[in-house]
């Protein structure tokens, strides 16, 4: 068995290998009731697990998943900058604490500037204006990705064709092609797309093919959707060469125990080799970050 199969039985007291999450949160953007099933796509559907939403225990069964599968480094964001910089406080070698943003406005701007100028934050989104249906190329977020570039953050957007059941939220906002004028006026951008733009799948590519520095990540596709549909997306973008340039995730959220379920996604890929998944894995990721 391949030391990429995560299980301690199997390891026979090997650690497993490192892994990287670059997609991680400290709850929901919205409520939701406690013990509500995972999201699942399309519907009718049903998910499993049960929502965690008490953070301090969401934080405790996290962390017990990073512990087991040796995920070594989280990006984690949440809407509350608070309960991130607790998260950084309880293990401050592990997470990449980032804010979650919602709305640009000039106010939380200058509220960045300063957690930056702190070193409270090292890194930026996951850019989640496209909920409210504000596209990635909208005025106001111009000022927002000069700041990342200046601070040289690595900056995650929710920027694909699917999200969260809200009002605003609309999936034209998600085209992948909307990045470009981004990317050209910042050209030094660490950039990555959730979920590698989900289910635009071409243009995302070319996206990629055009601008060396963007970067995915293939995390709630792992477990959200038909493991069927996640594998023939996946492939897509290896196929087209682009397996250096992908990165794992768990989008964990409110539903701790879904971080198994995109390890194991990775894991039980058979198209893919060993190395490619040490790259999803681990590789990829370090080098983006600069670790």
């Amino acid at each position: 068995m391949s030391l990429n199969a995560y299980s301690q039985d199997d390891l026979k007291g090997q650690d497993p290998l490192p892994i990287i999450d670059m997609h991680m949160h400290t709850g929901l953007p919205h409520k939701v009731p406690a013990g509500t099933p995972a999201l699942c796509r399309p519907e009718p559907c049903e998910g499993d697990g049960q929502a965690t939403v008490d953070p301090t225990e969401l934080m405790k069964k996290t962390m017990e998943a990073m512990e087991r599968y040796n995920i070594v480094k989280g990006f984690l964001s949440g809407v509350d900058f608070a309960v991130v910089q607790q998260w950084k406080k309880v293990a401050p070698e592990r997470f990449i604490a980032s804010p979650f943003i919602l709305k640009a406005t000039k106010s939380e701007l200058e509220k960045l500037r300063s957690e930056y100028t702190a070193g409270r934050f090292s890194g930026m989104g996951e850019i989640g204006t496209q909920l409210n249906g504000i596209p990635p190329n909208h005025t106001s977020l111009e000022p927002y990705f000069k700041l990342a570039e200046e601070f040289d953050l690595p900056v995650l957007i929710h920027t694909l064709g699917i999200g969260p059941y809200m009002p605003h939220f609309r999936s034209a906002a998600g085209s992948p092609k909307l990045l470009e004028d981004v990317l050209v006026r910042h050209p030094k951008l660490r950039l990555f797309v959730e979920n590698a733009g989900y289910p635009y799948r071409d243009e995302m590519i070319a996206m990629m093919y055009q601008y060396p520095q963007l970067y995915a990540d293939v995390s709630t596709i792992s477990w959200v959707i038909p493991r069927a549909a996640f594998y023939d997306y996946l492939e897509a973008f290896v196929r087209a060469g682009l397996g250096k340039r992908l990165m794992f995730g768990s989008d964990q959220m409110v539903w701790p125990e879904k971080i198994s379920s995109a390890v194991e996604a990775i894991e039980e890929a058979s198209f893919l080799t060993d190395e490619q998944k040490r790259d999803i894995f681990y590789n990829n990721a370090k080098r983006f970050l600069r670790l």
